[in-house]
């Protein structure tokens, strides 16, 4: 869906380049540079994982469907002093943003983060 809504961006900005009234040569350049900026962003976006790139791609879901590598019950027995209540969702939380900034981590690493960040809940 990011993509249809890419194309369409795109296309609306290159239809802005109609109002500027350019020569045929300036056009085709300013079109060009639309389309290459466009495409370093999707790229940027694939790479970063924040868009689903397919499979093919090595990009299996989007960021906004990143499920924590650990549920509550597992972090408990990470964490055994982790009280029930909010506490439980900052570190829940604080396991999904390091899933973010760490494309790749394995439950080790998320393991190891949590007992450096959490370690008045060890």
């Amino acid at each position: 869906m990011w993509r249809a809504g890419f194309v369409l961006s795109l296309s609306e900005r290159i239809s802005e380049l109609d109002s500027l009234m350019l020569e045929p040569s300036d056009y085709e350049k300013e079109r060009e540079a639309e389309v290459e900026r466009f495409n370093t962003l999707a790229a940027a976006m694939i790479t970063l994982k924040l868009v689903g790139g397919g499979p093919s791609l090595g990009i299996v879901r989007p960021v906004w469907d990143l499920v924590p590598l650990m549920d509550g019950n597992e972090v408990k027995e990470v964490l055994k002093n982790l009280p029930r209540g909010p506490e439980v969702r900052d570190v829940m939380d604080k396991q999904l943003e390091f899933l973010i900034t760490n494309p790749g981590a394995k439950r080790t690493d998320v393991e190891e983060y949590l007992t450096r960040t959490f370690k008045e809940f060890l």
